[in-house]
């Protein structure tokens, strides 16, 4: 470049300056994102009394992404004031920035191409929802409402004896007494007289 290109290379160093901060931004949330997504994982597959860690976990990954969105909107916004710049400066034989705006309109239109933009701030609402989700559902876990555990059998209720009070339950047929009950025979009034006499 010569030195008439100076205004040129100083809108070029802005552009990348804000275009690789947007892409390192991106590379964080997918960081923190995944250190929070597996941790919510982990409390919701926990016991029930550590629901409270994942309703915090996936409202702190809502929170995440919500603030991520807004990063990559302001860094979006600087990369298209140093484009305006680029192609105020640009030369007529290279005048990439300049076409670039239309071939990406035709693209969109044409092919449904999705720019960076699109990409992330899709990336960013799956999170956002997985987030919801993992707190609605931990939410759910923690009020009792939900629960990975296989149901207990029914216990089998207490047959009331002759009586009408509960007779406790055998649970099998070895507990039982088999043995024979005592028969009593009647005694004659003959006998108890010569037992008398």
């Amino acid at each position: 470049m010569s030195r008439d290109d100076g205004p040129l290379a100083h809108a070029w160093a802005y552009f990348n300056l804000h275009a690789s901060q947007r892409i390192t931004i991106f590379n964080y949330f997918v960081v923190f994102s995944g250190i929070l997504t597996t941790g919510l994982a982990a409390a919701i597959q926990a016991p029930p009394r550590l629901a409270v860690v994942g309703v915090a976990l996936g409202l702190l990954l809502c929170l995440l992404s919500f603030l991520f969105w807004q990063l990559d909107r302001r860094t979006s916004f600087l990369i298209k004031h140093a484009e305006d710049a680029i192609k105020l400066q640009e030369p007529v034989g290279a005048r990439l920035m300049t076409e670039e705006v239309v071939k990406t309109a035709d693209a969109k239109k044409d092919e449904g191409l999705w720019t960076y933009g699109k990409v992330f701030r899709s990336i960013f609402l799956v999170m956002a929802i997985v987030g919801l989700a993992g707190a609605i559902v931990s939410g759910l876990r923690g009020s009792g409402r939900l629960s990975w555990e296989d149901p207990k059998p029914p216990r089998q209720l207490a047959r009331p004896d002759y009586n009408g009070e509960p007779a406790p339950v055998q649970s099998s047929p070895r507990e039982t007494d088999v043995s024979a009950p005592e028969v009593r025979t009647p005694e004659r009034p003959g006998n108890a007289e010569r037992q008398t006499r």
